[in-house]
Order: structure tokens, then C-alpha cells, then sequence
């Protein structure tokens, strides 16, 4: 018993008529691919920038909020030094 299927040439060019595409199909298609692609990347682009504004933001108060300690430390230093002259301790350093 054998397993052959007959395929003729009239069910060949009907598959092929069915299943064709035509360079213009291929090119729609493509165009519309690339479309999405581009308006994915102007979303991700958007993103990017708006995140990179946050961190500059974040950047710039890390700066004024250290800035704003180192001037606490150095005024609590002169306090501190003042109240040692004035209790009379030595502090060795």
C-alpha cells in the first residue's frame, strides 16, 4: 500500500494563487512594520528624556542637600570648638 498523494499542476498554481504575494503586499506590510517600530522608539525616546530630566533633577538636589550638610558639619565644628574653649578641654587630634 502506498502513501502517494496526487498533486497536480492545476492544484499548484491554485495553492500559489491563494498563498501569493505580490511586491507591493510585501511592501505595505514592511512600511507598516517599520511605522510601529518608529512610533515604539518615539514612545521609548520620550521615556528616556523624561527619565534623564528626573535624574538631573535628583542630581542637582543631591548637590544642594550635600552642600547644605558639609556647611551644618563646618558650623557645628566652630560651635563645638567654641564651647570647648569655654568649658577649658583640649581635645587632642
Amino acid at each position: 500500500m502506498s502513501n502517494t498523494i496526487e498533486v497536480t499542476t492545476n492544484d499548484i498554481m491554485e495553492f500559489l494563487k491563494d498563498n501569493m504575494v505580490t511586491k507591493e503586499d510585501l511592501r505595505d506590510e514592511i512600511k507598516k512594520v517599520k511605522d510601529e517600530i518608529l512610533s515604539q522608539l518615539a514612545v521609548m525616546q520620550k521615556e528616556l528624556e523624561d527619565i534623564k530630566a528626573r535624574l538631573d533633577d535628583i542630581e542637582e538636589r543631591l548637590k544642594d542637600d550635600t552642600d547644605a550638610l558639609a556647611r551644618d558639619v563646618l558650623q557645628l565644628r566652630e560651635r563645638v570648638v567654641v564651647l570647648e574653649k569655654q568649658l577649658g578641654i583640649q581635645v587632642l587630634m
